[in-house]
């Protein structure tokens, strides 16, 4: 009777977990990413010309430029963990049972299934990776660099309707 209703409790036990993880992942898109984009927005000029292929694995210090990517890069992974930290905290989801979660998001994405903790899981290894990081700011500051060089789709609208 004991393990049967201890079966239960595992149960119950994972789909509030499952939950939890489907709310954070749904949190992190909809509230911690916007926040990532500010700050991309406000450092992409850092990485500007980089190309994301080409990045070594961490900085180098010999370079001030260099000096400030890794501090965009720290103060991106502390706004990460304290968003995902605050959040777990708010929700009365432990610590331990995140790292479970993401224990459990790693075995599955050895089998090549995707739940939302492996989602989870990619997203959180992307803030812990310089290389990831480095490579989305390049990325941002192309496309920042791109959306300056033509005009607005309603000035070029105008521009070709008055002919040469």
């Amino acid at each position: 009777m004991s393990t049967a209703f201890s079966a239960v409790g595992d149960a119950v036990m994972s789909e509030d977990l499952d939950t939890a993880i489907s709310r954070l992942v749904s949190h992190y898109l909809d509230h911690i990413q916007p926040v990532i984009d500010e700050m991309a927005a406000a450092d992409c000029h850092l990485f500007d010309g980089l190309d994301p292929a080409a990045l070594p694995a961490e900085c180098s210090e010999q370079s001030e430029h260099d000096l400030k990517r890794m501090e965009a890069f720290l103060r991106f992974r502390r706004c990460v963990a304290g968003a995902v930290d605050d959040w777990c905290r708010s929700q009365g989801l432990p610590e331990r049972r995140l790292y479970q979660a993401l224990s459990q998001a790693a075995a599955t994405a050895q089998e090549g299934k995707e739940t939302n903790g492996t989602i989870l899981l990619e997203l959180l290894a992307a803030a812990e990776d310089f290389g990831t990081f480095a490579g989305y700011m390049a990325g941002e500051a192309e496309s920042r660099r791109a959306l300056r060089a033509s005009p607005p789709p309603w000035q070029q609208g105008y521009a070709a309707g008055q002919g040469s």
